[in-house]
């Protein structure tokens, strides 16, 4: 697959969850369905798949616009984003 989850985070510019498992789903469903695909083709997919989704983010694709991750100071090991 030529994109991992984290590429798609920033792809799309949505926050990690199921909506990039469907993502990725989608990505596998295209390999099957058309064979293996370039990079710049599975981007092109990814965004057309996200349009018919109804995500739009402010800058899909214009690099990481996903929020900061901040130290929760409740546990070191956890992070909240704000």
């Amino acid at each position: 697959m030529p994109l991992n989850g984290k590429e798609i985070i920033t792809l799309l510019g949505i926050p990690q969850g199921r909506t990039i498992g469907a993502a990725i789903r989608h990505l596998q469903q295209l390999h099957i369905d058309r064979g293996p695909q370039s990079r710049e083709e599975a981007e092109t997919a990814l965004r057309a798949w996200a349009a018919q989704q109804g995500l739009t983010p402010a800058a899909a694709g214009r690099g990481n616009t996903t929020s900061p991750r901040v130290r929760c100071p409740a546990s070191t090991d956890r992070y909240r984003i704000q």
